[in-house]
């Protein structure tokens, strides 16, 4: 009875997962053979794991990846894909975030440069930082809409939140001069603060081409290619490779 007043009050302090390690610890009989301090300090030590990993877990269904949640492990590597299993393994630590260092992707259409992005973005949730994905097209029409309602400094605010930002598709499609500035606008505020990860089926060198105003092009340039690692991928579409 004791026992299951205990739990309940720690359930009443929104101590759940120390609850039920509690409730599972006891059933096992450790609290027989633990001393009190020990014993408390594991149970201490599963509440915070636990917390940990739900803000983990909220961080990445925030992050707006797909449902399939790209992993490095996952991540096939070779000089037919252009890259190496060093290269990847920079982005299993953290001192690349904590840098600031931004990764730019750039390859034809099926050689995962959005899976890869998604991995790195799912990475990033896994190691404590807050993430998200976002394809110019989207990017853009979340800044329209957030001026239009009012809350363009909001949204802005979210941005500078966002440690590892994904912008897919970079200079896909066509669009104007103004558009592309408040790209820049988002990137400005977040260099040197934030990592931004992009990938583009157009080399870096080709990104002044497809921007209408040199001057925005070569700022954009200037804020996405400073401190970046840039990975050429290479070799036949995954998705034929994967089916």
């Amino acid at each position: 009875m004791q026992q299951e007043q205990t739990a309940q009050k720690m359930r009443q302090l929104k101590m759940s997962s120390m609850a039920q390690s509690y409730e599972a610890r006891v059933s096992r009989g450790e609290h027989h053979n633990t001393d009190a301090e020990a014993f408390v300090a594991c149970l201490v030590e599963d509440e915070i794991e636990a917390r940990a990993s739900k803000r983990i877990n909220t961080m990445i269904q925030k992050a707006n990846l797909r449902p399939e949640q790209a992993s490095l492990e996952n991540i096939r590597h070779g000089a037919d894909r252009g890259f190496s299993k060093m290269d990847l393994d920079r982005f299993y630590r953290a001192d690349w975030i904590q840098r600031n260092e931004n990764t730019v992707l750039t390859g034809p259409t099926g050689t995962g440069k959005t899976y890869l992005a998604e991995a790195l973005a799912f990475q990033s949730c896994r190691l404590g930082f807050r993430a998200q994905k976002l394809s110019q097209d989207k990017l853009i029409e979340e800044i329209r809409i957030h001026r239009a309602t009012g809350k363009y400094g909001k949204f802005l605010k979210t941005m500078d939140q966002t440690k590892v930002l994904v912008i897919d598709d970079f200079a896909i499609g066509s669009y104007t001069s103004e558009q592309y500035c408040e790209i820049l606008h988002v990137l400005e505020e977040r260099i040197h603060k934030n990592v931004t990860i992009v990938t583009s089926q157009y080399p870096s060198d080709k990104w002044f081409e497809r921007i209408p105003d040199p001057t925005v092009a070569d700022a954009i340039c200037d804020r996405l290619l400073m401190t970046s690692w840039i990975l050429n991928l290479k070799g036949p579409s995954q998705r034929k490779v994967a089916k």
